[in-house]
């Protein structure tokens, strides 16, 4: 297979890495600052995450940037699993194992963020897919 295929269909060197976090925290809890200090970590550690979620529970897609060499990533997961269970803030939480399929990962999303934006529509709340 070309090149450009491959990296086009994201195989063989161009393969992206993910893995899943849900965590739950009582919606008391002030969600700006657990937000900032979620987005430390993750830069910290090199990686990116795509996600949200409502009153006190999350879920985020976490990818490996580019820097981020095969043999860390274990070590980053672990750093973002050690996070999870150190802050008193988090009351419950799952971090998945690594997968290769950042594509069918974010199609499974995309689906997710519809049915949720159609149950918000029989409510009249706005969402973010019309925002």
């Amino acid at each position: 297979m070309k090149k450009r295929l491959r990296k086009k269909l994201a195989l063989g060197e161009f393969q992206n890495f993910l893995f899943e976090v849900r965590f739950s925290f009582d919606p008391s809890v002030d969600a700006d600052a657990l937000m900032d200090d979620w987005i430390e970590v993750i830069e910290a550690n090199g990686l990116f995450c795509g996600g949200g979620g409502g009153a006190g529970e999350w879920g985020f897609g976490v990818g490996f940037e580019e820097s981020v060499e095969p043999r860390n990533r274990e070590n980053r997961r672990g750093a973002i699993e050690e996070w999870l269970k150190n802050d008193e803030r988090i009351s419950a939480y799952e971090v998945g194992p690594i997968q290769a399929d950042l594509i069918g990962a974010f199609e499974r999303s995309k689906r997710a963020a519809r049915r949720q934006a159609a149950r918000n529509a029989r409510f009249g709340i706005p969402s973010i897919l019309e925002i």
